[in-house]
């Protein structure tokens, strides 16, 4: 089972007790952790309504051999594939750079996938998620502000601002500072509620 191919680009393979994920034939990331429980999608089935991976509370399993979780992983990553990239079958830090290694590679399905993705991911909502989409730097300028006419986007990004955690709060005061007039007359215009705080944050 070692090395275990996935599909035509992507391919697993335990070295020093560590699962290793290639891609295109070079070493690309490190599997850090097994998440359990990810199983594949019924007939009929629609995920739309599950929480992602990062979002849920997961039970880990620490005796597992490094066989079993180079396994595990292999399972993971093969359900992944057959249910279309659904990025919400893996932990963010993991899928997400995938899925965009994968575009650069020239998988076509990804490059189709890619964006609708990080769309429906901001869409979705929940701190770590957005931060972390947003710390990648995905999407363009001209993207990020289409992100802010959707209305349910924008309040997951405002939901994150009045966050308790400066870290947080900071990041999305930093991409909204980015958009420049367009970030803060949205703000003013949709979201006059927290205009104070917004404006006692930036100063």
């Amino acid at each position: 089972m070692n090395p275990f191919k996935v599909n035509d680009y992507i391919e697993l393979k335990l070295e020093n007790g560590k699962t290793n994920v290639y891609m295109d034939g070079e070493r690309f990331i490190q599997c850090k952790q097994l998440l359990l429980n990810i199983y594949p999608r019924k007939e009929g089935e629609e995920f739309d309504r599950i929480e992602p991976i990062d979002e849920t509370e997961i039970k880990r399993e620490h005796s597992l051999t490094p066989e079993e979780e180079f396994k595990g992983h292999c399972s993971n990553l093969q359900v992944w594939v057959e249910n279309d990239y659904d990025t919400n079958l893996l932990h963010i830090n993991l899928s997400f750079p995938l899925l965009k290694r994968l575009t650069e590679v020239g998988d076509q399905k990804a490059r189709l996938l890619f964006k609708d993705e990080v769309y429906k991911r901001f869409s979705i909502g929940g701190e770590a998620g957005i931060v972390s989409l947003i710390d990648s730097n995905y999407l363009s300028r001209d993207e990020n502000e289409y992100l802010l006419e959707d209305p349910k986007i924008a309040q997951n990004l405002l939901t994150v601002f009045k966050s308790q955690n400066s870290h947080y709060r900071n990041i999305i005061l930093n991409f909204i500072q980015n958009l420049g007039r367009i970030g803060r007359d949205f703000i003013i215009r949709k979201f006059p509620e927290v205009v104070v705080d917004f404006f006692m944050y930036h100063e």
